[in-house]
């Protein structure tokens, strides 16, 4: 499920991700995101391959992708920032299971050069039968390399949390200046129904596939 989210005290529109995936068995689960620009800041702590230069796999893609950083597992949000075409992108991620974050690139075992050498993030979750991603893409601020100036470099998003409920999921955006919005979405928007979901201190209800909350709302019809 993707949701494109406006709101006054963000600049620009941001994108709402949520992927479920479940599984029979134990299984490792992989989500990349590939993007273009320069990384301007690492919000986790992951561990550089100086030395070295290793490659994710030997097969399925995975032998064109050099591994640079990766972090430990953890349930925790984590954020990466870049800069590409005089903008500032902000991409907060993190899974119910813990999960790895692998910065790298593509090109390796390319002796042709006929790949396009492409900075991208993964996500991986090793040993587990089900687990939710979750994430938000934000664009904000400016950098103006000719008048040398730099505005909102900083995002405007403090915290990205995420409740279960009995048969829905609800993303909580924490804003810059005290805001907040949360995303309710159905396990099946197409069935309808009432749903409800608790945490932090609080519960969301709704009717239908999803429904949209500002701060102070609690309670409301299908957001369509």
């Amino acid at each position: 499920t993707q949701a494109l989210l406006s709101h006054p005290s963000l600049g620009e529109p941001v994108v709402l991700d949520l992927l479920r995936v479940t599984g029979s068995k134990a299984a490792r689960y992989d989500l990349p995101l590939h993007f273009n620009g320069h990384i301007m800041d690492v919000g986790f702590k992951s561990q550089s391959a100086l030395a070295a230069r290793p490659v994710l796999g030997k097969a399925n893609g995975y032998q064109h992708v050099w591994i640079d950083a990766a972090s430990e597992p953890t349930s925790d949000a984590r954020s990466l920032t870049w800069l590409l075409d005089g903008r500032f992108y902000t991409y907060r991620f993190a899974s119910t299971a813990p999960s790895r974050a692998l910065i790298g690139e593509s090109g390796a075992n390319d002796p042709s050069f006929n790949l396009r050498r492409e900075p991208m993030l993964l996500q991986r979750v090793d040993g587990q039968a089900a687990t939710t991603f979750y994430g938000v893409l934000e664009p904000h601020g400016q950098y103006d390399g000719t008048a040398e100036t730099v505005r909102g470099a900083n995002s405007r998003i403090d915290r990205l949390t995420h409740y279960r409920g009995k048969d829905a999921d609800v993303l909580v955006l924490d804003l810059a200046g005290g805001k907040q919005l949360a995303v309710g979405i159905a396990d099946d928007p197409a069935k309808g129904g009432s749903h409800e979901v608790s945490g932090g201190g609080h519960s969301w209800r709704w009717d239908g596939g999803w429904k949209r909350f500002d701060t102070g709302t609690r309670t409301g019809k299908d957001g369509k």
